[in-house]
């Protein structure tokens, strides 16, 4: 602005020194006077919108300057210490970490113990154990302890007693494998076995087993039914004479049912009509 000030000055010298020769021409002195002060004028309001630009660009470069020395005097500092991380990267590493299969814990591992005996297997036991040394079915045993053999109580029940050792198997039929000191003797009276079979079946079975053992152990089966005052047919009569017959009580021949050696004195083997 200061050289501006001085060129203007000197052109001023220099009309003045020639007598307004460089006005132009039809131009009197105060006009050109006033032309002149337009044109410094004009010149003066360049010089300061140059100068402002000039000023705006240096002192954008200089805020550049400035901030980007903070940045790089922080980030020196924090890599110096070791704790210049990315946050948006953070929660990924967390996550990583946190996806890693944890290690499996095998547990301490102790010997199995025998299975304690349910109560199917104790009530077959009990039977055994009061019933020597007569071999039994599984059906008769199943039978006198209350039971039907099948399903899984009973089947639980026979593999405990298998597994724990207490019986013995041979030829299908099933004993005690260690009787107990105070084990009881198999009866040899035959209403004593007619008695104990009759109170452990069901439905008309004890009935007949009962006319059938008072008739000598052997009679038509329609001669019981007229004895019991029932019909020979049906369900009821049927299902009866079932249950004598799969826990070989009884043997039937067409119409002719005859007692097995269960309720004979001194029988030892449970063998049905084999």
């Amino acid at each position: 602005m200061a050289e501006i000030r001085a060129a203007l000055q000197e052109m001023q010298v220099e009309r003045k020194t020639a007598g307004g020769a460089g006005a132009p021409a039809g131009v009197s002195g105060k006009r050109a006077g006033t032309v002149l002060v337009d044109e410094i004028a004009a010149a003066e309001q360049r010089g300061y919108a140059r100068g402002l630009a000039e000023g705006k660009n240096a002192g954008w470069t200089e805020g550049y300057r400035t901030a980007w020395g903070g940045i790089a005097e922080q980030a020196s500092e924090a890599l110096g210490r070791g704790s210049w991380i990315e946050p948006s990267k953070a929660p990924v590493a967390v996550a990583k970490a946190a996806a890693q299969p944890k290690p499996k814990i095998e547990p301490n591992r102790q010997p199995s113990e025998p299975n304690p005996l349910n109560s199917a297997a104790k009530k077959m036991l009990a039977v055994l154990d009061t019933n020597l040394p007569v071999a039994r079915s599984w059906t008769q045993v199943a039978t006198l302890a209350g039971l039907k053999a099948r399903g899984g109580h009973f089947n639980a029940g026979r593999k405990g007693l298998a597994d724990g050792g207490l019986i013995t198997e041979a030829d299908g039929l099933v004993r005690l494998a260690q009787p107990s000191d105070d084990a009881a003797m198999a009866s040899n009276d035959p209403a004593a076995v007619v008695d104990m079979w009759a109170s452990a079946l069901s439905g008309a079975a004890p009935k007949i087993l009962r006319r059938l053992f008072e008739t000598g152990g052997a009679a038509e089966r329609t001669a019981i039914a007229a004895d019991l005052g029932m019909k020979p047919q049906g369900g009821h009569w049927n299902a009866g004479w079932k249950e004598l017959r799969d826990n070989h009580v009884v043997r039937i021949e067409g119409q002719r049912a005859t007692l097995t050696e269960l309720p004979s004195p001194g029988a030892q083997h449970d063998r049905g009509d084999r």
